[in-house]
């Protein structure tokens, strides 16, 4: 049978088209509002769902290995595709103004830094609020603005699949069905 593999620190397993080793980090590319340099993709994925279901040992980045580099970012999404993972799972959380954007948790408190909304659910705040913060889990890379999920699927070329997750916000039926419509409008049913 196929073995997969979930996990923070696990060691991505290559196959036909996704890179092996430890990966290579170029940095150079577009600024983040950190006033960093997002890492140039050097990474390959996998080009359909398909393709990684018939690929042994497949691995995915799961929060795109968040506690090794910020987290749900796109500095964290371009890091794990460029040391293997042909997969990338995003968890998403939803604005009250209807943005949705790569978070975890439930509440800014384990991830941004110097925040006054510790205990306020993402859902209670604008993307402007969330905007102004920025991610700090992890020991390289941080910190980070958080992102759309527009530019996080955007960052990566499209020979990757993400695993995307809407999390609690996914627990409202009018914000599935339109969490699911954007999944479908950003990756088509062959990404996703």
């Amino acid at each position: 049978g196929l073995a997969y593999t979930i996990g923070l620190d696990q060691v991505p397993i290559g196959g036909d088209n996704i890179a092996t080793g430890e990966g290579v980090l170029t940095l150079s590319g577009s600024a983040t509002a950190s006033g960093t340099d997002l890492p140039t993709v050097t990474g390959s994925g996998f080009t359909s769902v398909t393709q990684m279901l018939e690929t042994p040992g497949a691995t995915w980045a799961h929060r795109n290995v968040g506690g090794t580099w910020p987290e749900m970012t796109e500095w964290g999404v371009r890091t794990a595709a460029n040391y293997g993972y042909g997969v990338i799972e995003i968890s998403c959380q939803r604005t009250s103004d209807g943005v949705w954007f790569g978070a975890h948790d439930q509440t800014p408190d384990r991830v941004a830094v110097q925040t006054t909304h510790d205990g306020t659910n993402f859902s209670s705040l604008t993307w402007a609020q969330v905007s102004a913060m920025t991610i700090n889990v992890g020991s390289t890379g941080g910190p980070q603005p958080f992102a759309t999920l527009e530019q996080l699927v955007e960052t990566l070329p499209s020979d990757f699949i993400f695993l995307v997750d809407p999390k609690q916000s996914g627990d409202n039926a009018t914000y599935r069905d339109e969490f699911l419509d954007l999944v479908d409008t950003l990756l088509g049913p062959t990404r996703a």
